[in-house]
């Protein structure tokens, strides 16, 4: 019975060099947006930046409605 890594071996060595170079560049891609992504969205900086969902469903009720926000009630469209 031959091993998992010999039959991994043997299914590399069986694709041509383009197929060999494209696994390699999109697993070193997919590596490097999962640790961007890991750096700069996985939480938020700082815990007191943080916006409760209630006032943030009360403001895309309010935008979705055409109602101005307060903060903007004064500006030009």
């Amino acid at each position: 019975m031959r091993t998992l890594l010999a039959d991994c071996r043997s299914r590399w060595k069986r694709l041509s060099p383009l197929a060999r170079d494209v696994t390699l560049v999109v697993a070193l891609k997919v590596a490097a947006l999962s640790i961007l992504w890991s750096l700069f969205f996985s939480a938020p900086v700082a815990r007191h930046m943080s916006v409760p969902p209630d006032r943030v469903a009360e403001r895309l009720v309010a935008v979705e409605a055409g109602a101005p926000s307060p903060e903007h009630a004064d500006a030009l469209r």
